[in-house]
């Protein structure tokens, strides 16, 4: 093998990748059982956002086109869903372990498992889709600074700095 360090990189990230999905696509039906049609439709568009991104990535190599444009895109987004509704899910989840040892928690942590599956997704939706609103419209601040020294016959400098610009695929 050319690449081992890089083998095992990509192993170790692909396997975190498949176990965090493994995990929310198993609560996301555990918490929606019951509601028939609805959790079949969650279900399968949660596969689909889970697969956009390897099969948007792997599609560019062989050709590029909208649609791989289209997947990579959709798939960026769900990995930052992902990333908050894997946290809040390990958050509700420990709520639940102590409520089992612990009899002071309210019941609606765990009675109600589709309301609060609908408050963990909706959280993680509006903070990336506030997120990448934000990252669409770039701040652009203008600060004066006087200096009391003469620059060899310069009446004005101008001065650019540009920090923290992640550009890719969803931005750039």
């Amino acid at each position: 093998m050319r690449y081992p360090h890089l083998a095992f990189f990509l192993t170790v990230i692909l396997l975190v990748y498949a176990c965090v999905n493994y995990y929310l696509f198993r609560r996301t039906g555990q918490a929606l059982e019951g509601l028939g049609g609805v959790r079949s439709i969650v279900l399968w568009a949660m596969a689909f956002f889970i697969l956009a991104y390897p099969l948007g990535r792997l599609s560019e190599y062989v050709f590029r086109n909208p649609i791989s444009g289209i997947l990579v895109v959709i798939g960026s987004l769900y990995l930052g869903v992902m990333l908050y509704a894997f946290l809040l899910s390990i958050v509700i989840d420990t709520l639940r372990l102590i409520s089992h040892y612990v009899r002071h928690f309210p019941p609606a942590i765990m009675l109600n498992p589709p309301a609060i599956w609908s408050a963990v997704a909706a959280i993680a939706v509006v903070t990336i889709g506030i997120g990448h609103a934000v990252t669409l419209r770039p701040h652009l601040r203008t600060c004066a600074i006087e200096i009391a020294k003469n620059a060899d016959g310069l009446k004005e400098l101008n001065i650019i700095a540009i920090a923290d610009m992640h550009l890719g695929t969803v931005v750039g």
